[in-house]
């Protein structure tokens, strides 16, 4: 057998070799995907099926596009030469879409190549000046306009298009325009833009279409479940009429319907594409017998598309029981999972840190979290937190490398005009940035002016003529990427002005890392060009930043958790409110179906080992409130459960379990706390004096005692408060 295929079983082989039609691979969380998607593409360029550059392979993070380009490059290497893995287009959907643009925007009246990609902070800059801050009864919030208008977006609906029947939707509407002429005032796209516009651009000019239809022998798109209706259609496009289209998926992992994702465009495969040929992945190379059980137990209460068996199974061992921890609130919880993770690495020397990973559902549990693993000084990072590229800093040197790309770029040259600090006061700024929107295509020029003709102060026209100066230099240099960097850096002194700012020493480490990415960049791209650098910068997700051998404690969503693999998983919260999460919404049965989808995704990132944990009382919205178990636990074969709770409590615990618990815990504590009082016991109370127990009465802290006191007669005391001491 071909080198290439040895590795593969039947099912997959299946996969690799299938040619004449287009085909759809159903493939089970570990069930060795892009194994199948990589050696694909080996084994079309190894047969003479497709040359490198005619084959185009579309997955969602830029992590297992990455992966992808390695793995291809490691199996043709030999065979085809070190270069023809980099000749094979392998990209995100946005990655992709903008790489097509830089060649043919220029169609569409307006566009330029020089785009620049708008971040979601650029965003909600330009949301919060249209909406305001949000506030007060009523008020519209930006990030909920932006979740509108993306929503939109995703589903191919413009601003011309956007339905306006109410006057709440008017409003949507008329925000929609603003901030769209904003983004094209700026020569911007933001990212959902970026497949739009590829799509219209298909619409409007059949013959763009039609030369990229006939520039690609074969497509290959991973994870299809996550498309939503824009991403769907760009594939229909390209690959209509094709028989070279290999669509990879799996129907129980679609979780992400609140971003416009559509798991049923896996079936509109089945229907757009003629003669689709249907392949099943169910053999799992990752995880254990008993937590596939567990798994295969929960997502069969969700319904079957296409009818197909999809339970996942494994040659491989039993495994551990999935251990599961109720605790009485979320330290206790939280105290439990660290203090678990201490002791097997450091007592039992089991497991290394790097080996767990704690998932949460939603980013408010991870304080506690974080703080019972300082407490044991154990380390841990958080992955795909906050965008590295959305600090503040880096945003702010991001700002002048797209004005030298785009000398029209509102956006950043608003963001930079006093940054670092120059002597524009705020009335300068705005006097500017009026000039400039009455003429946003010729910004260089319009601020120009504004100096020549005096529109502000003397100290402003100088600083904003020295900033014109230095912004005309680095134009012309431009590459390479990290030696213009440097040079600015060194040019505005943007590293002594951050020292006088708060958190100067992060911030500081911070720019020295986007330099140290900057020299990466050149490294691995010696010909690499200032728009390429910034396009990769713009599309990076914060889960490329996982790094698996940074020997810590991972803490993440379990959204976040997608794509990644761990020797041993905790999963927390397992609560009615949180898996699954409370909704508002009117769609609760799928709503229910995605959550169950996600917990199910939660179980398949393990390898060996899962932990379930809940807290009986969580703080929530500033009020401790009683939770209960998730509905999804009695859908998990309790013989595969192992319940390590204490006190005799259960994972199924309830609010008046835990009150008992306690109230016995109380009495306990009341009775050792308790000096032993006598019948005949001499005593001395500080206002009686001397005195002789008589009797006693009840227990705990109701006990009482009758004293006779040499001077005061004969009291009764209750002993809790009496404060008596034996002599």
């Amino acid at each position: 057998m071909d080198n290439l295929l040895i590795f593969l079983n039947p099912i997959q082989l299946q996969a690799v070799t299938h040619r004449g039609s287009p085909f759809l691979v159903l493939a089970g969380a570990g069930s060795g995907k892009t194994r199948v998607v990589t050696t694909r593409v080996a084994h079309l360029i190894d047969q003479g099926d497709a040359k490198p550059d005619e084959i185009l392979a579309v997955t969602f993070t830029n992590k297992a596009a990455t992966e992808m380009r390695v793995r291809v490059d490691s199996l043709i290497g030999e065979r085809a030469g070190s270069a023809a893995a980099a000749r094979v287009w392998i990209h995100t959907f946005h990655a992709f879409c903008a790489r097509l643009l830089r060649r043919e925007i220029g169609h569409i009246p307006g566009r330029e190549s020089e785009f620049v990609i708008a971040t979601q902070a650029d965003q909600l800059a330009i949301l919060k000046r249209l909406v305001g801050p949000g506030e007060g009864p009523g008020a519209l919030k930006p990030t909920d306009v932006l979740t509108v208008i993306e929503r939109a977006k995703h589903n191919l609906v413009g601003p011309e298009e956007f339905p306006a029947h109410t006057a709440h939707e008017k409003r949507l509407k008329a925000f929609y325009e603003s901030y769209q002429t904003e983004l094209l005032d700026s020569g911007a796209l933001d990212y959902a833009d970026l497949i739009l516009v590829t799509v219209k651009l298909f619409r409007e000019y059949p013959e763009v279409l039609q030369r990229w239809r006939s520039r690609f022998k074969h497509i290959l798109v991973d994870e299809y479940q996550d498309t939503n209706a824009a991403q769907h259609e760009l594939i229909r496009a390209l690959a209509s009429g094709s028989d070279g289209l290999a669509v990879v998926g799996d129907p129980d992992q679609s979780i992400y319907r609140w971003r416009g994702a559509d798991p049923t465009n896996i079936l509109r495969v089945t229907e757009d594409f003629e003669n689709v040929h249907i392949i099943t992945l169910l053999e799992n190379y990752r995880s254990t017998q008993t937590i596939l059980k567990a798994a295969n137990s929960l997502i069969s209460h969700n319904p079957r598309p296409l009818g197909l068996e999809r339970d996942l199974w494994t040659r491989g061992e039993e495994g551990e029981k999935i251990s599961v921890y109720a605790g009485s609130d979320e330290y206790d919880e939280s105290g439990w999972i660290a203090t678990e993770i201490f002791r097997s690495v450091n007592t039992e020397k089991k497991s290394n840190y790097a080996d767990y990973a704690i998932l949460y559902r939603t980013n408010d549990q991870s304080r506690v979290l974080e703080d019972a693993l300082r407490k044991r000084s154990i380390p841990y990072t958080i992955i795909a937190g906050s965008r590295f590229y959305d600090r503040r800093e880096i945003r702010d040197l991001l700002a002048y490398l797209r004005l030298i790309v785009n000398p029209n770029d509102v956006l950043s040259f608003r963001r930079i005009i006093n940054v670092p600090s120059r002597g524009v006061g705020k009335i300068s700024v705005d006097r500017v940035m009026e000039e400039i929107e009455r003429n946003p295509t010729a910004l260089f020029d319009t601020v120009r002016r504004c100096v020549e003709e005096e529109l502000i102060p003397p100290r402003a026209r100088r600083a904003v003529f020295n900033l014109m100066d230095l912004l005309d230099e680095l134009t012309t240099i431009r590459e390479p990427v990290d030696k213009l960097l440097e040079m600015l850096l060194e040019r505005v002194d943007y590293t002594s002005w951050l020292q006088k700012a708060g958190d100067a020493v992060s911030r500081l480490e911070n720019v020295e890392e986007f330099v140290d990415t900057a020299h990466d960049f050149i490294s691995s791209n010696p010909d690499g060009t200032l728009e390429e650098f910034l396009e990769e910068v713009s599309l990076a997700a914060p889960i490329d930043d996982f790094d698996e051998t940074a020997g810590s404690v991972s803490l993440l969503t379990l959204h976040a958790a997608k794509g990644l693999e761990f020797p041993i998983v905790f999963i927390t919260g397992i609560e009615e409110g949180l898996v699954p999460l409370k909704y508002k919404g009117s769609s609760r049965d799928e709503e229910v179906e995605e959550e169950r989808r996600l917990f199910f995704v939660g179980l398949t990132r393990a390898r060996y080992k899962v932990y379930l944990t809940r807290a009986l009382r969580r703080n929530l919205e500033g009020r401790k409130v009683w939770t209960k178990p998730s509905p999804f636990l009695k859908e998990l074969p309790t013989s595969l459960l192992t319940d390590h709770s204490v006190h005799n409590l259960t994972m199924f615990a309830t609010s008046q379990d835990l009150l008992a618990v306690e109230h016995e815990q109380e009495r306990e504590k009341a009775k050792k706390a308790a000096p032993a009082y006598s019948i005949g016991d001499r005593v001395w109370h500080d206002k009686w004096g001397r005195g002789i127990i008589l009797s006693r009465a009840g227990d705990g802290d109701s006990l009482k005692l009758t004293v006779k006191f040499a001077r005061h007669g004969i009291k009764k005391l209750v002993a809790k408060f009496a404060n008596l001491q034996k002599m």
